[in-house]
Order: C-alpha cells, then structure tokens, then sequence
C-alpha cells in the first residue's frame, strides 16, 4: 500500500469515527431529551427548538434536521449527504427538500 492509499484509508477512518460521535451524541440526545449548542436548546419530547427568550415548533423533518446539525456543530454536511441521512440512504436524491426545510427554518428562528 502506498502513501496515497494509506491516507486515503486513513481519511476514510477519520470520517468514519466522525460520524459515529455524531450518532453517540444524538443517542445521548435521545437519552436525555435535549441538545444544546450555543444557547439554543433542541427539545425533542416537545419537538422545539429554545433559544434565550424564544420558542420555535419544530416539524418532524425539521427536527430531524436540527438534530443532526446540533450532534455534529462543528462538521459541515453536504445537501446529498442531509438528504439520505433524513430519508434513508436510497432517497438522496431529495437534496432541494432539505433546502425547503432550511429555509423554513431560518423564516421561524428570531434574527
């Protein structure tokens, strides 16, 4: 195996280990019933998203949405890859709902 192949592999794992810490989290996140991530609070059991003063419904696509944002803050998901975690790997293809749910999103939260 040369060099490339090494750090592709490697560059897979991390990925990999990426993901399986965002996962963990959202368990704790079912555990617990809350995530938090700079001041804003997702509340599953109510299906709302918190913030200093300010309450937002959620949808259930949305939440799922936050849910996965809030687990994994500092990692940036492409449209593709939001699609098939939310609706399962074999409707990836459903990338522009995900910026419908975005921007429903932005419409709720206060500026």
């Amino acid at each position: 195996m040369n060099w490339q192949e090494k750090l592709a592999t490697l560059r897979e794992e991390l990925e990999q280990a990426a993901r399986e810490l965002g996962e963990l989290r959202a368990l704790v996140l079912d555990a617990a019933g809350e995530l938090g991530e700079g001041g804003i609070v997702l509340d599953t059991g109510r299906r709302e998203l918190r913030g200093d003063g300010w309450q937002v419904p959620l949808t259930p696509h949305e939440l799922a949405l936050m849910r996965l944002l809030l687990a994994e803050p500092e990692r940036v998901f492409s449209r593709d890859e939001l699609a098939s975690r939310i609706y399962g790997e074999h409707q990836a293809s459903q990338g522009r709902n995900i910026d419908a749910h975005m921007n429903r999103l932005r419409r709720k939260l206060p500026d």
